[in-house]
């Protein structure tokens, strides 16, 4: 099947190889950098929290400095840049 489009002709296997080639990309919000510090982030604040559970002092994961590890998670994670990182 072909359709038009603002740009000529194409052909829907053209339109699903782009579709395909721009879904392997990573999303705009997250740069290369950015994604291996979220990933970095998240393995040392799981095995913190496996250890808090482990030791059974789960308690102290309300501490200002797991919070703030928290919020950073979320900082980096979400869409809207920021101007922290």
């Amino acid at each position: 099947m072909i359709y038009y489009c603002r740009w000529g002709k194409v052909t829907l296997q053209e339109e699903r190889r782009r579709r395909l080639a721009s879904s392997s990309s990573l999303p705009p919000h997250l740069s290369q950098s950015r994604l291996r510090l979220l990933g970095l982030l998240c393995l040392v604040f799981g095995i913190e929290i496996g250890y808090k559970f482990a030791s059974r002092t789960a308690v102290h994961l309300l501490f200002p400095c797991h919070l703030i590890t928290v919020c950073w998670i979320w900082f980096l994670s979400s869409r809207r840049p920021s101007n922290l990182v």
